[in-house]
Protein backbone atom coordinates (compact mmCIF):
# COMPACT_ATOMS: atom_id res chain seq x y z
CA UNK A 1 0.00 0.00 0.00
CA UNK A 2 2.48 2.49 1.33
CA UNK A 3 5.18 1.80 -2.05
CA UNK A 4 1.58 2.57 -4.38
CA UNK A 5 1.21 5.75 -2.80
CA UNK A 6 5.00 6.18 -3.32
CA UNK A 7 4.58 5.36 -7.00
CA UNK A 8 1.74 7.76 -7.69
CA UNK A 9 2.87 10.65 -5.42
CA UNK A 10 6.02 10.18 -7.87
CA UNK A 11 4.03 10.00 -11.31
CA UNK A 12 1.83 13.20 -10.17
CA UNK A 13 5.20 15.29 -9.22
CA UNK A 14 6.36 14.80 -13.02
CA UNK A 15 5.13 17.45 -15.60
CA UNK A 16 3.04 16.42 -18.79
CA UNK A 17 6.15 16.77 -20.89
CA UNK A 18 7.95 14.67 -18.72
CA UNK A 19 5.50 12.29 -18.49
CA UNK A 20 5.62 11.81 -22.01
CA UNK A 21 9.23 11.73 -22.48
CA UNK A 22 9.42 9.00 -20.00
CA UNK A 23 6.51 7.02 -21.79
CA UNK A 24 8.11 7.53 -25.27
CA UNK A 25 11.08 6.15 -24.41
CA UNK A 26 9.48 3.47 -23.08
CA UNK A 27 7.75 2.34 -25.92
CA UNK A 28 10.62 3.22 -28.57
CA UNK A 29 13.25 2.83 -26.92
CA UNK A 30 16.52 5.32 -26.97
CA UNK A 31 15.54 8.11 -29.23
CA UNK A 32 16.57 11.83 -29.82
CA UNK A 33 14.35 14.63 -28.63
CA UNK A 34 13.37 15.99 -31.63
CA UNK A 35 12.19 12.34 -32.44
CA UNK A 36 10.27 12.59 -29.13
CA UNK A 37 8.70 15.78 -29.65
CA UNK A 38 7.29 14.80 -33.22
CA UNK A 39 5.63 11.88 -31.62
CA UNK A 40 4.40 13.68 -28.12
CA UNK A 41 3.31 16.65 -30.38
CA UNK A 42 5.33 19.03 -28.64
CA UNK A 43 8.25 21.62 -30.17
CA UNK A 44 11.85 20.03 -29.89
CA UNK A 45 12.81 22.80 -27.51
CA UNK A 46 10.51 21.97 -25.01
CA UNK A 47 11.29 18.11 -25.29
CA UNK A 48 14.96 19.26 -24.64
CA UNK A 49 14.22 21.53 -22.09
CA UNK A 50 13.03 18.76 -19.82
CA UNK A 51 16.00 16.40 -20.97
CA UNK A 52 17.91 17.60 -18.13
CA UNK A 53 16.12 17.89 -14.91
CA UNK A 54 14.94 13.94 -15.81
CA UNK A 55 18.73 13.35 -16.17
CA UNK A 56 19.13 15.05 -12.78
CA UNK A 57 16.48 13.40 -11.32
CA UNK A 58 17.77 9.93 -12.56
CA UNK A 59 14.72 8.82 -14.67
CA UNK A 60 16.70 8.76 -18.10
CA UNK A 61 20.83 9.21 -19.36
CA UNK A 62 22.13 10.41 -21.47
CA UNK A 63 23.96 8.17 -24.59
CA UNK A 64 25.98 11.08 -26.20
CA UNK A 65 25.11 12.21 -29.82
CA UNK A 66 21.31 13.72 -28.75
CA UNK A 67 20.53 9.99 -27.80
CA UNK A 68 18.97 9.48 -24.54
CA UNK A 69 17.42 6.37 -22.78
CA UNK A 70 15.45 5.16 -19.72
CA UNK A 71 17.47 4.39 -16.37
CA UNK A 72 15.31 1.51 -14.15
CA UNK A 73 13.76 4.38 -12.31
CA UNK A 74 12.58 6.19 -15.66
CA UNK A 75 11.63 2.47 -16.93
CA UNK A 76 9.53 1.69 -13.88
CA UNK A 77 7.86 5.19 -13.90
CA UNK A 78 6.85 4.75 -17.26
CA UNK A 79 5.13 1.28 -16.30
CA UNK A 80 3.43 3.10 -13.66
CA UNK A 81 1.95 5.38 -15.97
CA UNK A 82 1.33 3.49 -18.57
CA UNK A 83 -0.99 1.24 -15.77
CA UNK A 84 -2.06 4.17 -14.92
CA UNK A 85 -3.42 5.67 -18.35
CA UNK A 86 -1.42 8.30 -17.89
CA UNK A 87 -0.53 9.33 -21.15
CA UNK A 88 -0.11 13.24 -21.71
CA UNK A 89 1.34 13.73 -25.61
CA UNK A 90 1.33 17.70 -25.16
CA UNK A 91 2.64 20.83 -23.68
CA UNK A 92 0.46 22.42 -21.09
CA UNK A 93 2.78 23.73 -18.71
CA UNK A 94 4.41 26.50 -19.97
Amino acid sequence: MIFEWLDRLTRMSLKPTERAILVDLHVYGDNKAENIANRTNNHRNTVSKYMRPLVESGYINSKGGGVYALTDKGRDTARGLIRAGDLPYSESED
